[in-house]
């Protein structure tokens, strides 16, 4: 008696079972799948006495199914379908993109690099759709810690071991003044110390820009609290 847990029915039995039938020939399966006549043999020979019946009919003539055996050809012909159909969907995978990915960018790269980068990519990629939402950098980020989105743009390094963050494009900060003698006077000849007693005009607490601004004023020992922020 063979018990289903005896049953070690492999590929390479399917595929020699069905050709054989297919072809109704062991010389023809053997040649479609490079493989001896022998071979093709014994692995019908294993295949019958796995599932402990007759499958094909040999004579001098012919060799065609037996009823059992066209039942299994059915379903032998579906599961190599079935292979082929994964092995295709897996190269596709690799390939081909599909699908709507989320994205979460701060203003900046939101309005100066986003538009340039999605038009290049659905140029080739046209089956792909976009759910962008637009915050500040600290925004994106706790977008991202919590799964929310799949990719953030911000303008400042981020320093959670949750995330990798890749550095894509160069940006300068500057100082921007009234066109006034006073401001011309101060920005020829710069000082911090005259800087902190002028009033200042920031970016929000979760901005990147204003994280990086605070980054470059500590760098020259100044205390980016001292700043006279008016709005």
């Amino acid at each position: 008696m063979v018990t289903e847990m005896e049953i070690t029915m492999d590929i390479k039995q399917i595929e020699a079972f069905v050709n054989v039938i297919k072809y109704k020939s062991f010389t023809r399966a053997a040649e479609t799948l490079y493989l001896t006549q022998p071979t093709v043999s014994a692995h019908i020979v294993s295949l019958e006495r796995e599932l402990d019946t007759q499958l094909v009919v040999r004579t001098t003539k012919e060799v065609y199914p037996s009823k059992v055996g066209q039942v299994l050809y059915q379903y032998g012909v579906q599961i190599l379908a079935l292979r082929e159909e994964a092995v295709a969907a897996v190269k596709g995978f690799e390939t081909q993109m599909d699908g709507e990915i989320a994205i979460g960018a701060s203003s900046v790269p939101a309005n100066y690099f986003l538009p340039k980068i999605l038009s290049d990519f659905s140029a080739e990629h046209s089956n792909v759709s976009f759910n962008i939402s637009n915050q500040d950098s600290a925004g994106v980020i706790e977008e991202i810690l919590a799964r929310n989105i799949e990719i953030g743009i911000v303008g400042t390094n981020v320093t959670s071991k949750k995330c990798v963050c890749e550095p894509f494009a160069n940006d300068w900060l500057v100082i921007i003044t009234p066109n006034t003698p006073h401001y011309k006077a101060l920005t020829a000849k710069f000082s911090m110390h005259k800087l902190l007693a002028e009033p200042f005009i920031s970016r929000e607490a979760g901005s990147g820009t204003r994280k990086e601004s605070e980054y470059i004023i500590r760098e020259m020992g100044f205390d980016p609290a001292k700043l006279n922020i008016v709005a």
